[in-house]
Protein backbone atom coordinates (compact mmCIF):
# COMPACT_ATOMS: atom_id res chain seq x y z
CA UNK A 1 0.00 0.00 0.00
CA UNK A 2 2.95 2.34 0.34
CA UNK A 3 3.77 4.31 -2.76
CA UNK A 4 6.90 6.40 -2.75
CA UNK A 5 9.63 7.88 -4.84
CA UNK A 6 13.28 7.09 -5.18
CA UNK A 7 14.12 10.80 -5.36
CA UNK A 8 17.31 11.44 -3.45
CA UNK A 9 18.98 14.81 -3.26
CA UNK A 10 22.28 13.03 -2.60
CA UNK A 11 22.69 10.06 -4.92
CA UNK A 12 24.87 7.93 -2.66
CA UNK A 13 22.93 8.41 0.57
CA UNK A 14 22.42 5.04 2.19
CA UNK A 15 19.78 6.06 4.76
CA UNK A 16 16.80 7.25 2.76
CA UNK A 17 14.28 9.26 4.79
CA UNK A 18 10.82 8.46 3.48
CA UNK A 19 7.99 10.95 3.90
CA UNK A 20 5.45 10.29 6.64
CA UNK A 21 2.50 8.09 5.65
CA UNK A 22 -0.82 9.82 4.99
CA UNK A 23 -2.75 7.02 6.65
CA UNK A 24 -2.28 4.92 9.75
CA UNK A 25 -4.32 1.86 8.86
CA UNK A 26 -6.24 0.17 6.04
CA UNK A 27 -9.48 -1.77 6.17
CA UNK A 28 -9.87 -4.20 3.29
CA UNK A 29 -13.48 -4.56 2.18
CA UNK A 30 -14.68 -7.94 0.91
CA UNK A 31 -16.44 -6.53 -2.17
CA UNK A 32 -15.88 -6.36 -5.91
CA UNK A 33 -17.66 -4.54 -8.71
CA UNK A 34 -16.57 -5.11 -12.28
CA UNK A 35 -15.78 -2.33 -14.76
CA UNK A 36 -19.30 -2.50 -16.23
CA UNK A 37 -20.97 -2.28 -12.82
CA UNK A 38 -21.66 -5.98 -12.36
CA UNK A 39 -21.42 -7.09 -8.73
CA UNK A 40 -18.85 -9.89 -8.61
CA UNK A 41 -18.60 -10.08 -4.80
CA UNK A 42 -21.42 -8.36 -2.88
CA UNK A 43 -20.57 -5.86 -0.16
CA UNK A 44 -20.30 -7.54 3.25
CA UNK A 45 -21.95 -4.73 5.21
CA UNK A 46 -21.77 -6.48 8.59
CA UNK A 47 -18.01 -7.02 8.31
CA UNK A 48 -17.43 -3.44 7.11
CA UNK A 49 -19.55 -2.02 9.93
CA UNK A 50 -17.63 -4.09 12.51
CA UNK A 51 -14.24 -3.04 11.10
CA UNK A 52 -15.28 0.62 11.03
CA UNK A 53 -16.59 0.44 14.60
CA UNK A 54 -13.30 -1.09 15.73
CA UNK A 55 -11.28 1.64 13.99
CA UNK A 56 -13.48 4.36 15.49
CA UNK A 57 -13.17 2.83 18.96
CA UNK A 58 -9.40 2.86 18.44
CA UNK A 59 -9.45 6.64 18.01
CA UNK A 60 -9.56 7.02 14.23
CA UNK A 61 -11.71 10.04 13.32
CA UNK A 62 -11.19 10.38 9.57
CA UNK A 63 -11.82 7.84 6.83
CA UNK A 64 -11.18 7.87 3.08
CA UNK A 65 -13.21 5.33 1.11
CA UNK A 66 -11.81 4.05 -2.18
CA UNK A 67 -13.25 0.93 -3.83
CA UNK A 68 -12.28 -0.57 -7.17
CA UNK A 69 -14.29 0.93 -10.04
CA UNK A 70 -16.03 3.21 -7.53
CA UNK A 71 -15.35 6.19 -9.78
CA UNK A 72 -17.85 4.72 -12.26
CA UNK A 73 -20.17 2.70 -10.03
CA UNK A 74 -20.38 4.46 -6.70
CA UNK A 75 -23.23 2.66 -4.89
CA UNK A 76 -20.93 0.54 -2.70
CA UNK A 77 -18.68 3.48 -1.85
CA UNK A 78 -21.72 5.50 -0.86
CA UNK A 79 -23.01 2.64 1.29
CA UNK A 80 -19.64 2.30 3.06
CA UNK A 81 -19.80 6.08 3.63
CA UNK A 82 -23.18 5.67 5.31
CA UNK A 83 -21.77 2.89 7.50
CA UNK A 84 -18.84 5.13 8.44
CA UNK A 85 -21.26 7.93 9.34
CA UNK A 86 -23.19 5.49 11.52
CA UNK A 87 -19.95 4.42 13.20
CA UNK A 88 -19.33 8.02 14.25
CA UNK A 89 -16.55 9.20 11.96
CA UNK A 90 -16.28 13.00 11.88
CA UNK A 91 -14.57 13.26 8.48
CA UNK A 92 -15.55 10.98 5.61
CA UNK A 93 -14.17 11.30 2.10
CA UNK A 94 -15.38 9.20 -0.83
CA UNK A 95 -13.23 8.90 -3.95
CA UNK A 96 -16.31 9.63 -6.06
CA UNK A 97 -16.80 13.10 -4.56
Amino acid sequence: MRIGYQNRPYLFTVDIELPEMLYESVIEVDERVGPRGEVIVPLDEAAVAADLAEARAGGVETVAIVLMHGYRHSAHEERVGELARSAGFSQIRLATR
